[in-house]
């Protein structure tokens, strides 16, 4: 397994602590593929463990498990590692239900954040800065995780602290009993998962629906079986919050794509990822290695600019494009769909944009095998793949780096950005962006 929460062996305290506390003591190794979050250092040097109460952690688990599971990053959040101020400000309670860290304020736990990726969970650990005290965590990186195993470790977690209480007669034990078979029976059941499911994606409990917002409830309970598992169901809960009225939104959306026709299709052989495996590969990879595909498969240059979106898919994939503009509700700039054995487009009437239109077609055509996809600004796999290939296709980061080191001899290294920008007909933020990419190696 990718991740491992291991117990050691027991600690058995001397101070006069709960009883939960006592039976659930523990010397701690976790690790998630290389890295290490119990790795950490302090005046007696560096240790692979820590000891904390493992029914800490538990309740913690119990409490967010299908916002653990199902919700994505804060939107407002560009970083893969966002900070802790940036993610005050996003979303404060987004770091309560996602990092390890505040699972208890007594303990000094490692900064690690769980959270969905669509069809995965991100598992992304922080070092502490030298200065953040006399323990301090090392070790720093992101895995990808499928999310079955998420499923298995979390669950071995919560398990090995209810045995270790077994026989207890205690409040706290008996909610976590009781709370983990709610789970349990949750998962078990089609109809129930699937709304647990939706209400994670959202960041709200499931069990708990009174300060829902208004609508919302009604909503979700009376969506019939596999709507709120649609594709555009779920890239809409990717903006949580930013919707002010989800149901109205999602109505209109499904209302829309009906009439339009547009339906769920599945990838043209000659465009499929063959040795690719989206859950393996970062975003930002695959959505590069698609790009350079089409690219290549157009027999365009490095510095040709793409003119004809529809023609280079044609070219590339065999792919009939079209499009429509219409009056769009909600946040998406683009909805994306197989209507007969083509890809069609619905686009805003205003403030559409290239970039936006070309991610309609990486989600049209490796994420629709089950139903039409929103152009959002959700961080998961899918949408963030669809951003790197947008990028990648009409401005490739390496002629971009190169055209602008060139430029920058005779003129600053805006201008040079600008006039790339406007060579390859992007923005100068996508310019910018690809030509840092290149440089960071990516």
């Amino acid at each position: 397994m990718t991740v491992d929460l291991r117990i050691i062996e027991p600690v058995h305290l001397a101070a006069d602590v709960s009883p939960v506390e006592a039976r659930t003591w523990a010397r701690l190794h976790w690790s998630i593929g290389n890295l290490v979050a119990s790795r950490h250092v302090r005046a007696e040097g560096v240790r692979e463990t820590i000891a904390v109460p493992t029914a800490s952690l538990s309740k913690w688990v119990l409490h967010n498990w299908w916002n653990i599971l199902y919700e994505l990053a804060p939107l407002t959040v560009e970083a893969p590692l966002p900070g802790w101020q940036a993610l005050d400000r996003a979303q404060a309670g987004w770091r309560h239900r996602h990092s390890l860290r505040v699972s208890d304020s007594s303990l000094c736990l490692p900064d690690l954040r769980i959270c969905s990726s669509g069809n995965a969970t991100l598992w992304s650990l922080v070092k502490d800065d030298p200065g953040a005290g006399p323990m301090r965590y090392l070790d720093e990186g992101t895995q990808q995780v499928p999310r079955q195993e998420a499923v298995l470790a979390l669950g071995g977690l919560i398990q090995a602290t209810l045995t270790a209480c077994q026989g207890l007669v205690d409040s706290e034990v008996t909610w976590m009993r009781d709370r983990w078979s709610q789970v349990q029976q949750s998962m078990a059941e089609a109809g129930e998962a699937e709304f647990c499911r939706a209400a994670g994606r959202l960041g709200l409990d499931p069990y708990d629906v009174l300060d829902w917002p208004s609508g919302l409830l009604d909503w979700m309970t009376s969506a019939a079986a596999g709507a709120l598992d649609r594709a555009y169901y779920l890239d809409l809960q990717g903006f949580g919050g930013d919707i002010a009225d989800l149901p109205a939104v999602a109505k209109a959306t499904q209302l829309l794509i009906e009439g339009q026709n547009l339906t769920a299709g599945e990838t043209p052989r000659n465009a499929r990822d063959s040795d690719l495996v989206g859950a393996e590969v970062p975003a930002w990879e695959l959505g590069y290695n698609r790009a350079a595909r089409v690219r290549r498969n157009a027999r365009l240059t490095a510095d040709e600019p793409v003119h004809d979106i529809a023609a280079v898919l044609h070219a590339a994939t065999g792919t009939v494009l079209t499009t429509s503009a219409l009056a769009l509700a909600g946040p998406m700039p683009v909805v994306a769909g197989w209507k007969g054995q083509g890809l069609h487009l619905l686009a805003k009437r205003q403030g559409g944009s290239r970039i936006a239109l070309v991610q309609g077609v990486a989600l049209g055509l490796w994420s629709a095998a089950e139903g039409a996809r929103l152009v959002t600004d959700a961080r998961d796999q899918d949408h963030r793949a669809a951003r790197a290939f947008a990028a990648e296709l009409l401005a490739p980061r390496h002629k971009v780096e190169e055209m602008v080191d060139h430029k920058r001899r005779s003129m600053p290294l805006d201008d040079a950005k600008a006039e790339v920008a406007e060579a390859f007909q992007v923005s100068f933020t996508v310019v910018d962006n690809q030509f840092n990419n290149a440089r960071a190696g990516r």
